[in-house]
């Protein structure tokens, strides 16, 4: 995903309290404390409290930081919010790729511990795609988070049709051009990701508006963003909230009982430590100390390792893009790099392998974290007002068409199919952020939800929506400007 937060400027005056603060010390080194002390804060509340795991430790770091900076206690605009898009949210996908290579291994594992096993009974996460029957691709994640993926497309053209409608009758800031190149931009961010849109916005001309607009744009993008993804984990953590849209997923209770397969939730931890059918004591035990492990002194060097590996195939899948110069594929390439480098260390010592991907999930949770506070500390509640309540109206109306054709749709389509090829409220969830955010977030939340093997299906389906949402945004604006 494209730094988005380096493309936009959120800086603003500082006033007398911010000089006399925080700020005094340094901007730098006061943003990157920020980051770090609202990260921890976030995820010590979610572990620990009732309140704050009904939050999540994402929205709980947001939430902090952008109340910091809107105090102008900690700076709007700092190069260490720019890293956490360039540098630790690609670090946060390899190492969510880590905890798929991961649980890939148990699961061959587990399958050649039990050659009885037939094909007909496995898991469906367990097979690839390649050794199915046509019907039994249907069962698998990379199917089910595409099938969110598209009613979440479908939803976001829906959306901006919508907007586009309503806003032409209701208000007269923009005149129709303007606003058929406001709203294609906006639709084609929730289709591939904040990357798209600056495509689109100069394919259309949107950047020809002046900055202020294009600024004002992108601004409430990120801000209202952010926000949709803290309402997805709600979603995804809330059995009532679910259950208002999706019928039962293949991943439910009922029929992991029936096919040994994990359920979602607190069981999932438990799949990258033991793939059994029945989580023993022993397993709770070890998914216990699986949190310690991180700080533990013999988890220092894994931990290390894991970092430095993860933050190098960040960079090289970067540096790849931008020497092949298409944008939008360092999500693909990451993904790849981490797989290729992963695999390997898990072939050529699979002992060393286990103890490096032992801390990975917590790794991966902290740097999705610090994104999320990096946003936040960008989300300027005063630009948000300035961007005016048209952008504001139409970008919302957007999000809620988008979730509301993904999920109802989903709802549909879980009715018409087999128990087994019903989509569960992960890979919902996974799906819509591929689309609003494109692959890299959708493969670091697939990691902080404790699901590793939605991290490709998540990586591959945001990828697909790079390719296609530009093409899908210059349609509708064409469309709505005959």
């Amino acid at each position: 995903m494209a730094p988005t937060a380096a493309l936009v400027s959120f800086s603003s005056s500082p006033s007398p309290l911010a000089a006399n603060t925080a700020l005094a010390i340094s901007p730098l080194a006061t943003a990157g404390a920020s980051l770090l002390l609202s990260s921890t804060i976030g995820l010590l509340l979610e572990k620990n409290t009732k309140p704050g795991h009904a939050l999540g430790a994402s929205l709980i770091t947001f939430i902090l930081q952008a109340v910091l900076s809107n105090f102008h206690l900690i700076p709007m605009d700092s190069p260490a919010y720019d890293a956490c898009w360039g540098k630790v949210l690609p670090a946060s996908l390899s190492l969510s790729v880590l905890l798929a290579v991961a649980a890939a291994g148990s699961a061959t594992a587990t399958a050649a511990a039990a050659p009885t096993l037939s094909p007909s009974a496995a898991r469906p996460s367990q097979l690839s795609p390649l050794h199915l029957k046509p019907w039994r691709i249907m069962e698998t994640p990379l199917w089910k988070v595409t099938i969110a993926n598209i009613f979440g497309a479908i939803g976001a053209l829906l959306g901006g049709l919508l907007a586009f409608q309503l806003a032409s009758h209701y208000q007269t800031q923009f005149t129709r051009i303007v606003l058929a190149k406001v709203v294609a931009s906006i639709a084609t961010t929730h289709i591939g990701g904040s990357i798209n849109f600056f495509q689109v916005a100069r394919a259309v001309g949107l950047d020809q508006e002046g900055q202020g607009l294009l600024g004002a744009v992108a601004g409430a993008d990120i801000f209202l963003m952010a926000l949709y993804f803290a309402a997805l984990l709600g979603i995804q953590r809330s059995p009532a909230g679910t259950a208002a849209f999706l019928r039962h997923g293949g991943l439910d209770k009922g029929w992991g009982k029936e096919s040994g397969e994990v359920g979602m939730g607190k069981a999932n931890s438990r799949a990258v430590v033991s793939f059994t059918s029945s989580p023993s004591p022993a397993a709770d035990d070890a998914a216990s100390r699986e949190t310690a492990a991180v700080i533990s002194f013999s988890s220092l060097l894994p931990s290390f390792v894991a970092l430095l590996l993860a933050f190098a195939a960040g960079e090289g899948g970067q540096w790849i893009e931008r020497k092949v110069g298409v944008p939008g594929m360092a999500a693909g390439t990451i993904t790849a790099l981490s797989i290729g480098v992963f695999g390997l260390l898990r072939r050529v010592s699979p002992r060393f392998f286990a103890l490096v991907a032992r801390p990975a999930k917590n790794l991966s949770s902290f740097l999705f974290s610090l994104f999320f506070a990096a946003i936040g500390a960008g989300a300027s509640l005063a630009q948000l007002v300035q961007s005016g309540p048209v952008i504001v109206a139409l970008m919302s109306l957007s999000l809620f068409i988008h979730l509301i054709t993904t999920l109802g749709g989903l709802r549909v389509y879980n009715g018409c199919v087999p128990p087994l090829a019903r989509v569960a409220v992960d890979e919902a969830v996974i799906g819509s952020n591929a689309n609003i955010g494109g692959p890299a977030t959708a493969a670091a939340m697939a990691g902080s939800i404790d699901r590793p093997d939605l991290v490709l299906p998540a990586a591959a389906t945001g990828t697909g929506g790079y390719a296609l949402a530009t093409f899908l945004g210059v349609v509708l604006f064409r469309s709505l400007t005959r």
